[in-house]
């Protein structure tokens, strides 16, 4: 799967907001097959190690104190991958400019669902 249809599928789930995101995508990527499934996955992956720049760490440990006393923890994945799930434009900035993370409440559960989500639409697909 291309990085343009990947962000094709989470532009159009991240329309409704979190609360029908993860359906939506769901619902998308059930009707890819399961190589694009798994292609979904290391995109996802690779969007949310790009992320994690020492900015990006810096920047979230400043909306969470959590974060001091949990290094190590899977939250910065989570608010990683929970920015990825706002879609491209979002991403985009916050890649540029991490900073700009204070703009906007994020809720790690959505990033951490979303990093579930491919392994378990695999097999969703007849």
């Amino acid at each position: 799967m291309a990085e343009a249809r990947f962000w094709q599928l989470v532009d159009d789930a991240a329309q409704e907001g979190d609360a029908v995101f993860l359906h939506r995508l769901r619902s998308g990527l059930s009707e890819q097959p399961p190589a694009a499934v798994k292609d979904f996955d290391v995109v996802l992956a690779r969007l949310v190690l790009e992320l994690q720049t020492d900015q990006f760490g810096g920047a979230v440990t400043e909306l969470d104190s959590f974060v001091r006393e949990a290094a190590g923890s899977d939250h910065l994945d989570y608010i990683a991958a929970a920015v990825v799930a706002s879609g491209s434009t979002i991403y985009r900035q916050v890649l540029a400019d991490p900073k700009g993370l204070g703009s906007r409440p994020w809720d790690d559960n959505v990033g951490d669902n979303l990093l579930a989500l491919p392994p378990q639409s695999a097999g969703t697909r007849p």
